[in-house]
Protein backbone atom coordinates (compact mmCIF):
# COMPACT_ATOMS: atom_id res chain seq x y z
CA UNK A 1 0.00 0.00 0.00
CA UNK A 2 0.97 3.86 -0.98
CA UNK A 3 2.01 6.25 1.71
CA UNK A 4 -0.24 8.97 1.45
CA UNK A 5 -0.59 11.81 3.01
CA UNK A 6 -2.58 12.68 6.20
CA UNK A 7 -5.89 14.50 5.48
CA UNK A 8 -6.64 16.67 8.10
CA UNK A 9 -10.45 16.40 9.38
CA UNK A 10 -12.66 19.73 10.18
CA UNK A 11 -15.42 18.28 12.28
CA UNK A 12 -18.66 20.41 13.11
CA UNK A 13 -20.42 19.01 15.99
CA UNK A 14 -24.14 19.54 16.88
CA UNK A 15 -25.77 19.15 20.45
CA UNK A 16 -27.25 15.14 20.67
CA UNK A 17 -29.45 16.03 24.11
CA UNK A 18 -31.62 18.67 25.01
CA UNK A 19 -30.30 18.31 28.43
CA UNK A 20 -27.46 20.37 29.89
CA UNK A 21 -26.36 17.49 32.34
CA UNK A 22 -25.72 15.49 29.15
CA UNK A 23 -22.44 15.56 27.14
CA UNK A 24 -22.19 13.42 24.83
CA UNK A 25 -19.37 14.61 22.27
CA UNK A 26 -17.28 12.75 19.12
CA UNK A 27 -14.01 14.66 20.16
CA UNK A 28 -12.56 11.73 21.95
CA UNK A 29 -12.74 10.11 18.57
CA UNK A 30 -11.01 13.04 16.98
CA UNK A 31 -8.53 12.69 20.00
CA UNK A 32 -7.97 8.82 19.28
CA UNK A 33 -7.09 9.36 15.05
CA UNK A 34 -4.65 12.31 15.96
CA UNK A 35 -2.84 9.76 18.41
CA UNK A 36 -3.09 6.94 16.17
CA UNK A 37 0.91 6.32 14.70
CA UNK A 38 2.21 7.26 12.34
CA UNK A 39 -0.31 9.10 11.02
CA UNK A 40 -1.30 11.66 14.07
CA UNK A 41 -4.40 12.81 11.64
CA UNK A 42 -4.99 17.14 12.58
CA UNK A 43 -8.56 17.73 13.39
CA UNK A 44 -10.24 20.82 14.08
CA UNK A 45 -13.79 20.48 16.35
CA UNK A 46 -16.52 23.19 16.64
CA UNK A 47 -19.56 22.56 18.36
CA UNK A 48 -22.53 24.46 16.03
CA UNK A 49 -25.49 25.29 18.18
CA UNK A 50 -27.31 28.05 15.91
CA UNK A 51 -27.56 27.74 12.14
CA UNK A 52 -25.54 31.22 12.10
CA UNK A 53 -22.81 29.35 13.42
CA UNK A 54 -23.06 26.56 11.18
CA UNK A 55 -22.99 28.58 8.01
CA UNK A 56 -19.78 31.14 9.51
CA UNK A 57 -17.71 27.62 10.00
CA UNK A 58 -19.07 26.27 6.72
CA UNK A 59 -17.69 28.96 5.16
CA UNK A 60 -14.23 28.97 6.73
CA UNK A 61 -13.71 25.16 5.83
CA UNK A 62 -13.90 26.23 2.16
CA UNK A 63 -11.80 28.56 2.51
CA UNK A 64 -7.92 28.14 1.21
CA UNK A 65 -6.24 28.56 4.79
CA UNK A 66 -8.59 24.95 5.48
CA UNK A 67 -6.97 23.55 2.71
CA UNK A 68 -5.06 21.02 5.71
CA UNK A 69 -8.40 19.90 6.36
CA UNK A 70 -10.48 18.55 3.75
CA UNK A 71 -12.12 16.07 5.01
CA UNK A 72 -15.47 17.95 6.63
CA UNK A 73 -17.24 15.83 9.05
CA UNK A 74 -20.44 16.89 10.06
CA UNK A 75 -22.12 15.31 13.01
CA UNK A 76 -26.08 15.92 13.67
CA UNK A 77 -29.02 14.95 14.23
CA UNK A 78 -30.88 14.34 10.89
CA UNK A 79 -33.51 13.49 8.53
CA UNK A 80 -33.28 12.51 4.37
CA UNK A 81 -31.95 15.59 3.08
CA UNK A 82 -32.15 17.44 6.21
CA UNK A 83 -29.49 18.50 8.65
CA UNK A 84 -31.18 19.44 12.37
CA UNK A 85 -28.89 21.54 15.05
CA UNK A 86 -29.91 23.20 17.91
CA UNK A 87 -33.68 22.55 19.28
CA UNK A 88 -34.32 20.42 15.83
CA UNK A 89 -37.82 20.72 16.87
CA UNK A 90 -38.23 24.42 15.27
CA UNK A 91 -37.61 23.93 11.36
CA UNK A 92 -35.29 26.94 11.37
CA UNK A 93 -32.74 24.82 12.68
CA UNK A 94 -33.10 22.73 9.76
CA UNK A 95 -30.43 22.63 6.88
CA UNK A 96 -31.73 21.14 3.24
CA UNK A 97 -28.70 19.61 1.43
CA UNK A 98 -29.97 22.29 -1.48
CA UNK A 99 -28.50 25.22 1.27
CA UNK A 100 -25.27 23.39 1.69
CA UNK A 101 -24.84 23.62 -1.50
CA UNK A 102 -25.36 27.20 -2.23
CA UNK A 103 -23.19 27.85 1.05
CA UNK A 104 -20.44 26.03 -0.54
CA UNK A 105 -21.20 27.01 -4.37
CA UNK A 106 -18.28 25.26 -6.49
CA UNK A 107 -15.62 25.73 -3.59
CA UNK A 108 -15.84 22.28 -3.04
CA UNK A 109 -12.80 20.66 -5.09
CA UNK A 110 -10.21 19.00 -3.52
CA UNK A 111 -12.61 17.93 -0.69
CA UNK A 112 -14.93 15.58 0.90
CA UNK A 113 -17.96 15.67 3.18
CA UNK A 114 -19.06 12.66 5.48
CA UNK A 115 -22.21 12.70 7.30
CA UNK A 116 -22.65 11.61 10.74
CA UNK A 117 -26.66 11.93 10.81
CA UNK A 118 -29.99 9.56 10.72
CA UNK A 119 -31.07 9.39 7.21
CA UNK A 120 -29.31 12.18 5.69
CA UNK A 121 -28.25 10.30 2.30
CA UNK A 122 -31.69 8.65 2.04
CA UNK A 123 -32.07 10.18 -1.01
CA UNK A 124 -32.63 9.57 -5.16
CA UNK A 125 -28.81 8.93 -6.30
CA UNK A 126 -29.75 11.91 -8.69
CA UNK A 127 -29.70 14.49 -6.51
CA UNK A 128 -27.01 13.55 -4.52
CA UNK A 129 -24.72 13.48 -7.53
CA UNK A 130 -26.18 16.74 -8.49
CA UNK A 131 -25.03 18.27 -5.19
CA UNK A 132 -21.58 16.50 -5.65
CA UNK A 133 -21.22 18.24 -9.41
CA UNK A 134 -22.69 21.75 -8.31
CA UNK A 135 -20.11 22.08 -5.41
CA UNK A 136 -17.11 20.07 -7.22
CA UNK A 137 -16.78 17.96 -4.16
CA UNK A 138 -14.65 15.12 -4.51
CA UNK A 139 -17.44 13.23 -2.82
CA UNK A 140 -19.32 12.39 0.05
CA UNK A 141 -20.92 9.29 2.52
CA UNK A 142 -23.23 8.95 4.89
CA UNK A 143 -26.07 6.60 6.18
CA UNK A 144 -29.60 5.51 4.83
CA UNK A 145 -31.06 5.01 7.89
CA UNK A 146 -31.97 5.42 11.78
CA UNK A 147 -28.06 5.58 13.62
CA UNK A 148 -27.61 4.17 17.13
CA UNK A 149 -25.00 6.67 18.25
CA UNK A 150 -22.28 4.55 19.45
CA UNK A 151 -22.40 2.23 16.60
CA UNK A 152 -22.43 5.28 14.14
CA UNK A 153 -19.46 6.53 15.76
CA UNK A 154 -17.53 3.43 15.65
CA UNK A 155 -18.05 3.12 11.54
CA UNK A 156 -17.41 6.74 11.20
CA UNK A 157 -14.00 6.75 13.07
CA UNK A 158 -13.62 3.50 10.53
CA UNK A 159 -14.23 5.75 7.51
CA UNK A 160 -12.30 8.50 8.08
CA UNK A 161 -9.64 6.16 8.57
CA UNK A 162 -9.88 4.66 5.98
CA UNK A 163 -10.03 7.96 3.81
CA UNK A 164 -6.42 8.79 5.54
CA UNK A 165 -5.24 5.19 3.70
CA UNK A 166 -5.77 6.21 0.63
CA UNK A 167 -5.70 9.07 -1.96
CA UNK A 168 -8.63 11.51 -1.76
CA UNK A 169 -9.38 11.18 -5.20
CA UNK A 170 -12.81 9.19 -6.57
CA UNK A 171 -10.24 6.04 -6.98
CA UNK A 172 -8.67 6.51 -3.58
CA UNK A 173 -12.32 7.02 -2.04
CA UNK A 174 -13.47 4.44 -3.81
CA UNK A 175 -10.75 1.74 -2.22
CA UNK A 176 -11.54 3.18 1.22
CA UNK A 177 -15.27 2.08 1.09
CA UNK A 178 -14.16 -1.29 0.12
CA UNK A 179 -11.25 -1.08 2.86
CA UNK A 180 -14.70 -0.48 4.78
CA UNK A 181 -16.66 -3.42 3.30
CA UNK A 182 -14.15 -5.74 3.92
CA UNK A 183 -13.25 -5.15 7.29
CA UNK A 184 -16.38 -3.72 8.96
CA UNK A 185 -19.35 -5.06 6.11
CA UNK A 186 -21.63 -5.80 8.48
CA UNK A 187 -21.92 -2.92 10.44
CA UNK A 188 -21.51 -0.85 7.23
CA UNK A 189 -24.84 -2.55 6.06
CA UNK A 190 -26.54 -2.65 9.06
CA UNK A 191 -26.25 1.49 9.62
CA UNK A 192 -26.98 1.74 4.95
CA UNK A 193 -23.53 3.14 4.40
CA UNK A 194 -23.42 4.92 1.33
CA UNK A 195 -20.36 6.72 -0.52
CA UNK A 196 -20.50 8.34 -3.86
CA UNK A 197 -17.97 10.37 -5.55
CA UNK A 198 -17.73 12.76 -8.60
CA UNK A 199 -16.58 10.67 -11.06
CA UNK A 200 -19.79 8.63 -10.40
CA UNK A 201 -21.67 11.56 -11.71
Amino acid sequence: MVRVQTKGIFCLEADWERRLDRGLSLRPMLDLLHQWAPLRVPFVHRDIATRAEFDYYMHRWAQRQADRYPILYIATHGNAGILSIGDWRHSKNHIHLEEIEDLLGGMGRHRYIHFGACDFLDLHGTRVKKFIKNTGLIGVSGYRRDLDWLESTLLDAAMLAALQTYSLSPRGVRAAESHIRRTVGELARRMELRVLTRSSC
